[in-house]
């Protein structure tokens, strides 16, 4: 994977490469974020359905 960045990187200018890194980064946090919802929404649905 790294081989496939430094490529990549090599064939745009870097400011263009720095964008594009840049909106990866924001949708990766944003992916981070929906999973730790999902994962407390998993946990308070397991412990709410072990106290009925």
């Amino acid at each position: 994977m790294l081989s496939r960045t430094v490529r990549f990187a090599s064939l745009v200018l870097a400011g263009e490469f720095a964008g594009l890194r840049e909106r990866w980064d924001r949708l990766h946090a944003l992916r981070v974020a929906l999973n730790v919802v999902g994962l407390g929404f998993l946990i308070s649905g397991a412990l709410a359905e072990h106290r009925r």
